[in-house]
């Protein structure tokens, strides 16, 4: 067998262009689904609220922490008291306070009380970038303790 110099380089060459040409598969192909394409648009959503910045609400919960209670749960079940107690519908600025004792968690939250007012359509005055074109510098806010949410 005669060994030509060139052979190894013409050797790399090939398996470098037989590996480019190659296609890759998903590791878990049953993990992966493909994107179903809808022809309905949906348009932005505005979610407008009250809140109340003077005052704060407090809710607790405790229980033990198991596989299907964890602390999560809790967190949850802590801010759905306090909204109910109030009678808002969420809390702005939620801080927990979690102590644990003998396997008991125990959490506590306190916050601002807020309220949904309104969901309509966004519309381009909405937008911060529209109030940045006309000069303005910053979305203003409509009143006090009125802010709104582009969802």
């Amino acid at each position: 067998m005669v060994f030509n110099k060139s052979y190894p380089i013409v050797c790399a060459a090939v398996t470098l262009l037989l590996a480019a040409c190659s296609t890759s598969e998903s590791i878990h192909p049953g993990k992966s689904t493909n994107a179903v394409i809808s022809d309905i648009v949906t348009p932005v959503k505005i979610m407008e609220y009250e809140a109340d910045l003077s005052r704060k609400i407090e809710g607790a919960a405790e229980g033990f922490v198991s596989k299907s209670t964890n602390l999560e749960y809790y967190k949850e079940q802590a801010i759905a008291k306090a909204c109910a107690q109030a009678n808002v519908d969420f809390i702005i600025d939620p801080v927990f306070t979690i102590t644990n004792k003998a396997g008991i968690v125990s959490v506590k939250v306190a916050g601002y009380p807020a309220k949904y007012t309104e969901l309509r359509n966004a519309v381009p005055e909405d937008s911060i970038h529209f109030q940045f074109i006309k000069g303005q510098g910053q979305a203003p806010l409509r009143s006090k303790g009125q802010f709104k949410l582009i969802y």
